[in-house]
């Protein structure tokens, strides 16, 4: 789920890909706008539009429980 602060939309984005479609650990905001997530499994993602489009890393981080900038 996801807000612009009009009440809640659900994100159906991802399709049915089961690496996207796991448990966020991790989540940091390197820049305005910018946010890096972790999954459960290691997956990360990164958007430059405050989570309106996600690109998939190629790097994975197996047993990621935080992230920092």
């Amino acid at each position: 789920m996801r807000t612009d602060g009009n009440g809640w939309q659900p994100v159906d984005s991802w399709e049915k890909t089961p690496e996207l479609r796991r448990m966020p650990y991790a989540l940091v905001a390197p820049a305005a706008d910018e946010l890096v997530v972790g999954l459960r499994g290691g997956v990360l993602l990164h958007s430059r539009d405050a989570g309106e489009s996600w690109t998939l890393l190629e790097a994975e981080l197996d047993g990621v429980i935080a992230l920092a900038v």
